[in-house]
């Protein structure tokens, strides 16, 4: 299985952009972070941090406990979507999904 190249995944970039910073901002978990569809769509503004100075994101992995966790750096397109929204519960995805 291939997956994309420069070319598609900057239009991949581009059009999930356009389409809003929700979009935009799981389209850079997804291809920058490289975060299941679950992992990404379980994330809300308490997961976002701050650790020396770069935004950073803790993320349950797949079969992992719910207390265990990583931080990734977290696109600033998650950032200004989570922070646009103005709501603390606010998250990628309207209902949770279990990872």
């Amino acid at each position: 299985m291939n997956g994309l190249d420069r070319n598609e995944l900057g239009a991949f970039l581009i059009q999930a952009g356009l389409s809003g910073a929700r979009d935009h901002a799981l389209a850079c978990l997804l291809a920058l972070n490289g975060l299941r569809v679950s992992e990404a769509l379980n994330t809300d503004a308490d997961d976002v941090g701050l650790e020396r100075g770069h935004h950073t994101l803790r993320v349950n992995r797949k079969g992992a406990r719910s207390s265990s966790s990583r931080s990734h750096r977290a696109p600033h397109a998650l950032c200004t979507s989570l922070s646009a929204s103005g709501a603390k519960d606010q998250s990628l995805s309207p209902t949770p999904v279990n990872a």
